[in-house]
């Protein structure tokens, strides 16, 4: 089976658009929202937005992941409907146990979150509501993803970026210039985005009673699952929690915000992960003739674009971070390293479905051990030193362990040809760059060397950037002779 290349960057950038959207609604709204919210009020939102995270994997018990390794096994919508039926209930019985001990223990969350001892409700109930509304979200747009909508994926990510940005903007101005008034913005959109995904697809969200047949391979698959995502969880929360632990909100806050706008590239790593899981099993299962080759041309372009578009986000970095308030400037020595985090766990996106595609999901465990590891030991002892430089120096070193852990035993089931020497090379330029920018506080000099290495960089893959524009520019006027 032949691969129509041309027809899978359609569907990829039909899928990015929504994503780019976000990004740029992200890009613009943050430098406000700045103005408007103090950093420790950023710190604590960054807290609750951690919360939802570990409680929303606890909830799933892996059956998320089950339900998208299980879709393309049934064909017929009744039984789609009976598997996300039943991978809901599993979530939301789950949530309810989980729910008791958050109001148990409302004292405890309202502490840890605001530095407060209190036994209100508020924030416990919005913790709930938060992650009882991410659930839904999380299999809203799974269906999205499986059907390969991304006209629809796209639209609900903009109204739900959109949404958040303007209620987040106005309820700081008219209601509290407190992390409450984010936390209601970011409720609000998840709201949006879930009615309108039922709405498009409400044949597969009709209730369905006869459930017991899936319940047994949803939690047969999905709970091995459950370790490794909880560690993963650590490692991905562990800069968040080591400045909480470690520093003050303060540095939480700017921390924060220096990953809002590096969020620019986390959103180009969504949106590719989105279209990358079903395209990979895909053409693993319909195409194993051309699938080494495939994923072999995917890696050497994904991961110039990525390591390419992360020099330039660097080099043009400080710039933006003088949009921010003042209380915030320092960020921009803080996003150099994080713009580690999206380029790594991109990359390691293609070269770690071998653990998949042969369903050996338990090394997802000792590789999100070893990172977890790494990143506490950066943590542990950067962050005294450099507040929220060190954590970000530590997240994106440990990026790089998780990518290479990901590439040793990925490639021991499924193994395709990479240039690992130039792949280094590039990678080598981005560090020292990264650490360039994050350390010096000469401006010209580090703009000159910004420029000097993305230009290095360019050079050295002229032949790949060169097959890029090229590719881009006949695709462009494809695109446009059939629109």
């Amino acid at each position: 089976m032949k691969i129509d290349l041309k027809l899978i960057i359609k569907k990829f950038l039909g899928f990015s658009v929504g994503t780019w959207a976000s990004a740029l609604i992200s890009f613009i709204t943050t430098p406000v929202i700045t103005w408007l919210i103090l950093p420790q009020e950023f710190g604590k939102y960054s807290l609750y937005t951690l919360s939802l995270m570990i409680i929303q994997i606890t909830s799933f018990l892996g059956s998320d992941q089950a339900f998208v390794r299980m879709y393309y096994e049934f064909k017929e919508e009744s039984e789609r409907r009976k598997l996300l039926w039943t991978a809901l209930i599993i979530s939301f019985f789950t949530l309810g146990i989980i729910s008791f001990f958050i109001i148990l223990k409302a004292a405890n969350v309202n502490s840890l979150i605001t530095g407060k001892a209190g036994e209100q409700f508020s924030l416990p109930l919005l913790i709930i509501c938060g992650v009882f509304l991410s659930i839904m979200e999380r299999f809203v747009t799974l269906v999205i993803r499986m059907e390969q909508n991304a006209k629809l994926f796209s639209l609900i990510r903009f109204i739900g970026a959109l949404a958040n940005a303007l209620c987040a903007i106005s309820l700081s101005i008219f209601y509290s210039k407190s992390f409450y008034s984010l936390i209601i913005a970011f409720l609000i959109s998840k709201i949006s985005t879930i009615l309108i995904g039922i709405a498009n697809y409400a044949y597969l969200w009709r209730p369905v009673i006869s459930l017991p047949i899936f319940l047994k391979p949803i939690l047969r698959y999905g709970l091995p699952l459950v370790p490794s995502m909880m560690i993963t969880w650590i490692f991905q929360s562990m800069d968040r929690i080591g400045l909480r632990s470690w520093s003050t909100l303060t540095e939480l806050g700017i921390y924060s915000a220096a990953f809002k706008i590096v969020a620019v590239m986390n959103l180009i790593q969504q949106g590719f992960t989105t279209f990358w899981v079903p395209l990979a099993y895909d053409i693993y299962e319909n195409s194993r003739d051309e699938s080494e080759k495939f994923f072999s041309k995917a890696f050497k372009y994904m991961s110039l674009i990525m390591i390419g578009f992360g020099s330039w986000v660097i080099l043009i970095s400080p710039l933006i971070f003088l949009l921010l308030a003042k209380s915030y400037r320092s960020a921009a020595q803080v996003a150099p390293f994080l713009v580690l985090t999206p380029v790594m766990y991109t990359t390691s996106e293609m070269t770690t479905y071998g653990i998949n595609f042969v369903k050996r999901t338990y090394w997802h465990v000792v590789i999100a051990s070893i990172s977890a590891g790494v990143n506490f030991l950066g943590n542990f002892y950067l962050i005294p030193i450099f507040g929220a430089k060190g954590a970000a120096i530590s997240t994106g070193i440990s990026y790089i362990v998780f990518f290479l852990t990901r590439t040793f035993f990925g490639f021991k089931y499924f193994k395709f040809n990479v240039n690992w020497l130039l792949f280094y090379i590039n990678l080598l330029l981005l560090v020292s760059e990264a650490a360039i920018f994050t350390f010096s506080n000469n401006i010209p000099f580090t703009f000159l060397y910004g420029a000097v290495s993305f230009t290095f960089l360019i050079l050295i893959n002229r032949r790949e950037s060169h097959k890029l524009i090229k590719f881009a520019i006949s695709f462009l006027k494809d695109s446009l002779k059939k629109g």
